[in-house]
């Protein structure tokens, strides 16, 4: 019959510690980077605990308040106090050619699912991330609030 040695048991016992170390916190690290589904906060938790959501990569539903420009909106959960979040798309919201109010391709009262990440508003700071300039004027009153800048835009029908 054939035995171990003490050495090599010691061995497999190592290995296999450092082994589950590294699939722990590869998990950890996939946990922590998720999107956070609808399903784990609304528009009202990201507007009442911003800063609980700073840096974040979420995904979440609403319905259209206001359409602030090519790029902008402002997005509610309808019957839930909280307020408004301010969404602002990485690229125009646009039909492909097209420009102005007749070629926007989301409209006030509109359902969209939107995917993006969380930070404070500050106008110059994301003028220079997306390369555009906002107006001045139109955004003001949004300065240090929470905003999504959206990767996605889904108009849900």
């Amino acid at each position: 019959m054939w035995k171990r040695s003490a050495s090599v048991k010691k061995i497999s016992a190592g290995m296999f510690g450092s082994v589950a170390a590294i699939l722990l916190v590869a998990g950890i690290v996939t946990y922590i980077n998720r999107p956070i589904t609808q399903d784990d906060q609304t528009v009202s938790t990201i507007v009442t605990n911003p800063d609980s959501y700073s840096g974040v990569q979420l995904s979440l539903s609403g319905k259209i308040d206001s359409v602030i420009g090519s790029r902008a909106f402002t997005i509610d959960n309808p019957g839930l106090a909280g307020g408004e979040l301010l969404v602002i798309s990485a690229t125009p919201l646009e039909a492909i050619g097209g420009s102005g109010i007749d070629q926007r391709i989301i409209d006030r009262d509109d359902q969209v699912r939107i995917s993006g990440r969380v930070q404070r508003f500050s106008l110059q700071q994301i003028e220079a991330q997306l390369g555009t300039d906002l107006v001045d004027e139109t955004f003001a009153d949004w300065e240090g609030k929470p905003v999504i800048i959206a990767d996605e835009v889904e108009k849900n029908l």
